[in-house]
């Protein structure tokens, strides 16, 4: 498994946010956060006007920007982080990147206002066997019902 808890003294970002750089994932919250910061995202193919604005914020506020990287990559980027910090609204999604920085031991902040992102910082952190017994649960209720 990629996101884990291992040994990683050296903490080199305050702040570290994840997700596509899109407006519902408010990342620009991020630049009245102190310290060293840095946003790791996607950008939006399809719409690159506000991503690209989203990129030029961070920017302009000594936030270091990343263009996505590997998983094993992301992970050793949590490691290195005091805290994930994932400002999404509620239809912002974000539950995976929470995943992977509890997983890793990481401190995760979300915003006040993001009820649905709360339960998953005390809840259990899910991987994907957990995903694919729930995907095989759900198939076999549904071929149990058609016959």
């Amino acid at each position: 498994m990629i996101y884990n808890r291992w040994k990683w003294d050296s903490k080199i970002w305050d702040y570290v946010t994840v997700g596509a750089f899109a407006i519902w994932k408010r990342q620009g919250k991020i630049t009245k956060k102190p310290g060293m910061k840095l946003a790791v995202g996607e950008i939006q193919k399809d719409n690159l006007s506000e991503s690209m604005a989203i990129v030029s914020e961070l920017l302009a506020n000594k936030v270091m920007v990343s263009d996505m990287v590997p998983p094993s990559e992301l992970a050793k980027i949590y490691h290195a982080a005091k805290t994930v910090y994932i400002p999404a609204d509620e239809k912002g999604g974000g539950e995976r990147a929470i995943w992977e920085a509890r997983a890793c031991g990481c401190n995760v902040e979300i915003e006040k206002d993001n009820f649905k992102l709360r339960e998953l910082l005390t809840g259990p952190v899910r991987d994907q066997n957990y995903y694919a017994r729930q995907i095989k649960k759900g198939i076999n209720s549904v071929v149990g019902s058609a016959q």
